[in-house]
């Protein structure tokens, strides 16, 4: 196993300790990622500080790609106190989808492998 799915798992399991004492979803996703970019950041600064200097363009193209991914997670958080876990799960699970035939309405080229992960994740989703 490696370093990484340990971390996860240790995270998860003192995390879920405290979503047992009444903290939402939202508040307890914050908090988890909050926490895991304090690690990732003091895991970066002991080994290998060269990795922490980015250029301004960088730090703003990670900023807002956080904000959307953080977005989405507080949405389907969100929506689990509206709609059936599972209904959330299979929604959540289209994504990938959306972005495929966003691509393709983009102009990218529909090539074989594209139609594979269709197929993958259409499957994907019907055994959600």
């Amino acid at each position: 196993m490696d370093i990484t799915a340990q971390r996860d798992r240790w995270l998860n399991a003192v995390l879920a300790s405290l979503s047992t004492e009444g903290v939402d979803g939202a508040r307890f996703e914050a908090l988890r990622l909050m926490l895991a970019a304090v690690l990732v950041g003091l895991t970066l600064g002991f080994t290998n500080r060269g990795l922490l200097r980015l250029q301004r363009r960088a730090i703003a193209i990670a900023a807002a790609a956080g904000a959307i991914n953080s977005g989405g997670m507080l949405l389907f958080f969100f929506a689990l106190t509206r709609v059936n876990a599972s209904m959330a799960s299979m929604i959540i699970s289209v994504s990938p989808l959306v972005v495929l035939s966003l691509l393709a309405l983009r102009g990218e080229r529909f090539t074989y492998r594209h139609a594979v992960r269709l197929a993958l994740g259409i499957g994907g989703v019907y055994l959600v």
